[in-house]
């Protein structure tokens, strides 16, 4: 299933996998995705590049603060991933994607780039005009 063909239903189930997959993230009510389905892939890769250095640091005995999901949302057409803990590398993780979230189209997750003059957004040329 392409990203643009999902219902609202299949975005909540992906929420949902994504908060199974790594309930230490979503260890409080944050809200839910407020984001359109050509990002999820996105912000689930953002989350696993995330986990995976938490655990690694974790078993060679680094300190690192345990990463909370307080906002996932679209602001000024990208991505915003608002979160505490971590360190300065998964500073740089959520910095990428967001920056990536700016040349993907929110819709389809193709190439897009930021169109729009009163409201933002990031679409491919065949989702520019939704």
């Amino acid at each position: 299933m392409k990203p643009q063909d999902m219902t609202d239903d299949d975005i909540i189930k992906f929420q949902q996998r994504v908060e199974r997959r790594f309930p230490e993230m979503f260890a409080k009510n944050y809200g839910g995705f407020e984001i359109r389905s050509g990002w999820l892939t996105l912000v689930e890769t953002l989350c696993e590049l995330i986990h995976n250095k938490i655990e690694r640091k974790q078993r060679f005995g680094d300190d690192v603060d345990p990463v909370v999901v307080e906002q996932i949302k679209e602001k000024f057409g990208t991505l915003r991933f608002y979160y505490s803990g971590g360190d300065e590398y998964i500073d740089g993780l959520v910095s990428m994607a967001e920056a990536i979230s700016g040349k993907t189209c929110d819709v389809c997750g193709g190439p897009g780039r930021l169109t729009g003059k009163s409201w933002l957004a990031t679409r491919c040329k065949e989702h520019e005009k939704n």
